[in-house]
């Protein structure tokens, strides 16, 4: 992202030897996380991360800090985004969004049980409650992962325009 990164990692051995399994480091500038606001969001992810463990989440390993940084070590998901093959394929067969959206509505919910809403905060799959800004539940993740599943079936969330007013309004 603009003010962090993530590294493919592995712990170093005896005599530098890589040992154990591979790992995901989120690097996080401290200086672009205060000049955007961000700090509390941060250490809310890093909260989450460390108090709720699934299979279908990214677990948080450990996380430390240096002057300058934030780092955040994670499990290492093998297979990519989901978005990188959303748009490499365009749309998925039925069996294969059916296996991932019974995987994403485990990993909701989740956190639901720990009363932590996600709310997606990107356009194609605002729910009407965060668009009218009217105040928010857990069904906002749920209409998230609907949109997100018609896209995968049809190939564009079912509200998209490339004009974000005509979108919000559909």
């Amino acid at each position: 992202g603009s003010f962090g990164k993530v590294m493919l990692v592995q712990k170093k051995g005896a005599g530098g030897k890589p040992e154990g399994p591979l790992m995901a480091m989120k690097t996080l500038r401290k200086a672009a996380l205060i000049k955007r606001n961000q700090l509390a969001h941060t250490q809310t992810e890093r909260s989450i991360l460390q108090n709720i463990q699934h299979p279908f989440l990214v677990n948080l390993r450990f996380a430390f800090q240096t002057t300058d940084k934030l780092y955040m070590v994670l499990e290492y998901m093998s297979g990519g985004e989901l978005f990188h093959w959303l748009k490499a394929h365009k749309r998925f067969s039925e069996p294969r969004a059916r296996l991932y959206c019974a995987e994403m509505g485990l990993a909701i919910a989740e956190p639901h049980e720990h009363d932590v809403v996600y709310g997606a905060r990107t356009p194609e799959y605002l729910a009407p409650e965060i668009l009218e800004n009217k105040g928010h539940g857990k069904a906002v993740d749920w209409w998230s992962m609907g949109t997100l599943l018609f896209e995968m079936m049809a190939g564009l969330p079912p509200f998209y325009d490339t004009n974000f007013q005509r979108m919000y309004k559909k």
